[in-house]
Order: structure tokens, then sequence, then C-alpha cells
């Protein structure tokens, strides 16, 4: 965020906060233990046999955001890409609102993974501009919508603050 503070006399502690800004950053995605494989039994996509999908929703998010073995379906990168104009005026507000004292440095990284994730969500819901489904793959989930198909992907999506 670029955002010039001057200091002059007592900040309450508005400073740190700033810094606290600067050394932290806003992970969006499908991160923790579906991500990871952290659990013993990994998340699986409902209904899908375990024995012929043992595909955890972090690698299927991963295949469909790089076009692993599937057309390229990016549910992170394209929603971010177009509103990376937002993104950096929210960013500038919630940093302006910590230095003018209104929230915390943690409130503010919150407010916007929150905000990030409700978008890509969003984005998502409304149908992302990517490679249109197969006619087999609408006929077999009732839907043209890519990427939507139980919702366990798009629940998934959550953010974490983490130290830079």
């Amino acid at each position: 965020m670029a955002l010039r503070v001057t200091r002059k006399g007592d900040d309450g502690g508005r400073v740190k906060q700033l810094a606290y800004l600067r050394k932290h950053r806003v992970r969006v995605g499908v991160i923790g233990a579906d991500a990871r494989g952290q659990k013993k039994r990994p998340r699986r996509a409902k209904g899908a046999d375990k024995r012929k999908d043992p595909a955890s929703v972090g690698v299927v998010a991963a295949a469909h955001e790089y076009g692993l073995g599937v057309p390229l379906r990016s549910w992170l990168r394209s929603p971010i890409d177009a509103r990376i104009k937002d993104i950096r005026k929210r960013q500038q507000r919630l940093a302006r609102k910590v230095v003018a004292g209104k929230m915390t440095a943690d409130m503010a990284l919150e407010r916007l993974g929150l905000w990030l994730t409700g978008e890509i969500k969003k984005a998502m819901s409304a149908g992302l501009p990517v490679k249109p489904l197969d006619q087999e793959t609408i006929d077999r989930k009732r839907s043209s919508k890519p990427l939507i198909d139980t919702g366990q992907l798009r629940s998934s999506i959550t953010h974490e603050v983490v130290r830079k």
C-alpha cells in the first residue's frame, strides 16, 4: 500500500499499526487442511467414489486454476485481475482508517480478506469467462456453469492473514 505518514507528537500507536500492515499479507483461496492434505482423510467431492476420485478439494482447485489435465478455468486469478483497481482502492481506504485510528491493522486485513473471498465466490456463481463445458458434462451435472457442481470448491474458498 502506498501511503505517506508523517509523525507529529503522540500518534496512539498508529505508526506501529501501519508497520504491521506492511509486514502482513492476506492470502485468499483454498487454503489450510484441504489444500495441503493435512487431514487424515482429505475432503472429497460429494458423491465421489473414494477409490476412483481420491483428489482433495485443493488438488481440484489447483487443476482448474492452472489447467492441469483439465481445461484452464481460472477461478482465482481471473476475478482478482478483473478487480485489481478496486482491490487497491480498498487497501488504501483501509490503510487510511488504520492511520486515522478508526480500526486496527488486524481488522483492516480481516475485512480485506472477507471482501476478496466474497468477490471470488460471487464471480464463480455469476459464471467465469472461460471455455464452455462439453455437452456431456452439462448433461451429467444438469448445469452449464463451469466449476459449480456441488458447491464444495466455492464453499472451501477462504482467507488468512500471514506474516511476510
